[in-house]
């Protein structure tokens, strides 16, 4: 943890000791309890476990007119009935 992060909880800590307002008290436990129920992730996750290949995949991609030509012959595949 960082020496800045670690003097800001040492703070912190010694400013809640130092309340004596109940309602003060009782919104900063509020906070405390809704922290535990939905935690803030405090930083995003900037590498993956499975390699982001999406402008590769994308590259060897259909046309449009590749995928217009799919989607006509798989819809005259359908087994269509006439009336």
């Amino acid at each position: 943890m960082h020496e800045k992060s670690l003097h800001q909880k040492q703070e912190i800590l010694n400013w809640l000791l130092s309340l004596e307002d109940e309602a003060m008290i009782s919104k900063i436990d509020e906070f405390r309890k809704e922290m535990l129920l939905h935690p803030i992730v405090s930083e995003p996750q900037t590498e993956f476990s499975v390699k982001d290949d999406f402008d590769e995949r994308f590259a060897k991609g259909l046309t449009s007119n590749e995928l217009l030509g799919e989607v006509f012959q798989h819809i005259d595949s359908l087994p269509w009935k006439e009336k």
